[in-house]
């Protein structure tokens, strides 16, 4: 039936439309992220301008604002790309210590960047937004098991587990961080299996066997 044919060519037509504009978008994200980074590189965050981003990215101001409500918003979408959702694919694999050593590496690798990062405080302080990307993305997860359940531990919810490890993995990092990650992401990565993965009885153990 050729009306049939004329359909799946329209379709196809629209998705290949709809993938091209998607690609372009996050292209051009990808380039004012970079712009942030350049900047985040040469001045602390709250002296950087939008302006000096765009310049950066090589935009205006306008393709800026068409993609993000401002820079905070910028900054939360590279922590959600470099690192949550790369290890969100690992957690979901259950895949727990490759996660975290996606994140300590890739904080290695733009270690300029993430000390600044680190540094900007207040109500949209960055360690706030690290937390609450975890606490999101452990909640996530926990919520995809139908028959998740904790049967005679009412009080022990996703939201209070997510919560729990989000405020430990939370503390580790930037302990780490602030310290001028003088430390081996390897280093972390093993310390974040020892107190993460032991309880507080074992970890005693482990240091006074010593």
């Amino acid at each position: 039936m050729p009306w049939v044919s004329a359909y799946g060519i329209l379709c196809f037509k629209m998705w290949k439309g709809e993938r091209a504009v998607q690609e372009k978008n996050s292209a051009t994200k990808k380039l004012l992220a970079e712009g942030l980074k350049k900047c985040m590189y040469m001045y602390s965050f709250d002296r950087i301008t939008i302006k000096e981003i765009t310049d950066a990215a090589g935009f205006n101001r306008s393709t800026f604002y068409n993609h993000f409500k401002d820079k905070y918003d910028l900054l939360e979408w590279i922590l959600q790309e470099d690192i949550i959702l790369p290890v969100g694919e690992l957690f979901t694999q259950e895949k727990y210590q490759e996660g975290v050593r996606l994140v300590v590496q890739r904080m290695e690798e733009n270690k300029k960047f993430y000390l600044r990062a680190a540094k900007i405080e207040g109500q949209n302080s960055f360690k706030e937004m690290v937390y609450q990307a975890f606490c999101r993305l452990i909640e996530e997860i926990l919520r995809k098991y139908d028959g998740y359940t904790t049967e005679d531990m009412h009080f022990l919810t996703p939201s209070i587990i997510a919560e729990y490890y989000a405020t430990a993995e939370t503390f580790i990092l930037f302990q780490w961080l602030e310290s001028g990650m003088e430390i081996p992401a390897n280093e972390i990565e093993q310390v974040h299996a020892l107190l993460l993965s032991f309880s507080f009885e074992d970890v005693m153990k482990k240091i006074t066997a010593r």
